[in-house]
């Protein structure tokens, strides 16, 4: 019979005589139940070790690496663990859009000239406006209140001041001889310039492809009160846990066997107690039913996966594995799993006969 330890005991009797003389006929029904609770000394959780690169062999061994340093910080961390096993591992490749900077420290000089014109016949207007977009020059403005005065602007640009302005008057000199020295217009002058400094920098969208690697593993350990660290280890290298935990008790089989045991024996004590009574002795049992609802199985929690140490990959590559550890450190992240209520149920029918 199974062994047990008992922390809660229910026991009822029945009994059952026959008027027949024959022993087979005198029994009695006992039930015993024993009740434990118990705290998981295993623990399973899945981890995603995410890498990507635009060289699928340096994606993949980006992430080789990364899970090797992992082992090395739960080795220096004191961290224990019986296994890591590979749950799923694959690799794509994805299409993105990224922005790249081009014309990077370009940069050029604007010069602007204001030229200012005179027109007293307000009819030739029209014909001012269809000379001045033949050269590019779309929009020209009354300046001021004095009757009859308009401004627009010549701008060009150039690697320097000195060439910006050259050509921004080059550009007047030929309107001026083109289109000003006309009978359109009644004077012509430049009445302001301006150089200004223009960066040609820009970000330009461009469609790229990368190689992405995912790896998940699972990782079993019996260092329960470390599970926080364990997490909090993988957090610093952007290794990502799932959100539950499994847990596990260790030798299953022996607690339950204790357990059995355990209502058996209070079982048999109570028939015991109860035929002291009479002129009847207790005798094997003729059968024995298990009425337990369920045996010891693993079960899952859920946890807060919040990761507060997440930094980008090459400050990751860049940092010391103190430095990884001492960051893991000021976490606070505290896992504790519940206990576990096991509960034995056994119904005895045993055989009595005469003192």
């Amino acid at each position: 019979m199974k062994k047990i330890i008992l922390i809660l005991l229910t026991i009822f009797s029945v009994m059952i005589f026959s008027d027949e003389s024959d022993l087979f006929y005198k029994r009695i029904q006992v039930t015993g139940t024993s009740t434990e609770t118990l705290m998981p000394d295993t623990a399973s959780i899945m981890f995603t070790i995410y890498t990507e690169n635009e060289d699928m062999n340096k994606a993949s061994d980006e992430n080789a690496g990364l899970l090797e340093r992992y082992k090395t910080l739960l080795s220096k961390s004191g961290v224990k663990y019986e296994k890591i096993e590979s749950v799923t591992y694959n690799s794509n490749k994805r299409e993105y859009w990224d922005s790249i900077l081009v014309n990077k420290g370009e940069k050029e000089y604007s010069t602007t000239l204001n030229i200012e014109i005179t027109v007293h016949d307000q009819n030739k207007l029209r014909e001012i406006v269809n000379t001045l977009s033949g050269e590019n020059i779309n929009y020209f403005s009354k300046s001021g209140r004095e009757f009859g005065i308009y401004n627009f602007n010549i701008s060009e640009s150039a690697a320097d001041t000195k060439t910006s302005y050259q050509k921004a008057l080059e550009r007047y000199k030929n309107l001026e001889n083109k289109v000003l020295k006309t009978n359109l217009i009644d004077g012509v002058r430049i009445a302001s310039y301006d150089t200004g400094e223009k960066s040609l920098e820009k970000y330009d969208r461009v469609k790229k492809e990368k190689y992405v690697v995912t790896h998940v593993i699972k990782i079993k350990t019996s260092d329960v009160k470390n599970l926080g660290k364990l997490i909090t280890l993988g957090y610093t290298l952007n290794i990502t846990p799932n959100s539950y935990i499994q847990y596990d008790i260790n030798n299953k089989e022996q607690i339950e066997n204790r357990l059995y045991e355990k209502a058996y024996l209070e079982a048999k004590k109570k028939a015991d107690k109860i035929l002291a009574k009479t002129d009847l002795n207790l005798q094997k049992p003729l059968s024995i039913t298990d009425d337990s609802r369920y045996s010891i199985q693993p079960y899952n929690e859920y946890f807060n996966n919040y990761n507060s140490l997440a930094r980008a990959a090459d400050v990751v590559k860049k940092s010391s594995d103190k430095e990884l550890m001492d960051l893991a450190g000021t976490s606070n992240l505290v896992i504790s799993p519940r206990k576990l209520t096991v509960t034995k149920t056994v119904n005895i029918e045993f055989q009595m006969n005469k003192k």
